[in-house]
């Protein structure tokens, strides 16, 4: 059986993984196991053998951040950019759009 810091690692490498692959519901799942075995951690169970498991944890962590803030940014720049596709077309249609331009050319 593992331990609670190698089944940490396990599941934060999991959660990596879930997210990149965008299986939101498995990493839903994989949080709620990950808080879990975080509830159930306590400083008086660790050992020296488990800080390399910690920063291995710590590094999976920051990968973690680092895809999210990448994935929120483009998301935001994604919808930023259907916003503005928006407002374009609707200045165009209230303007008369090309029927105008049609119409004055005859």
């Amino acid at each position: 059986m593992p331990s609670p810091c190698q089944r940490l690692l396990m599941l934060t490498l999991a959660l990596e993984d879930s997210l990149r692959r965008e299986s939101w519901n498995e990493a839903d799942s994989i949080l709620v196991q990950r808080a879990r075995v975080l509830d159930r951690l306590s400083p008086e169970d660790l050992s020296e053998a488990d800080g390399p498991l910690l920063e291995r944890c710590r590094e999976a962590e920051g990968r973690i951040l680092a895809f999210l803030e990448e994935s929120k940014a483009a998301v935001t720049g994604s919808l930023r950019s259907r916003l503005q596709g928006r407002r374009a077309a609707a200045a165009y249609t209230a303007s008369g759009g090309g029927a105008v331009s049609l119409d004055r050319a005859g």
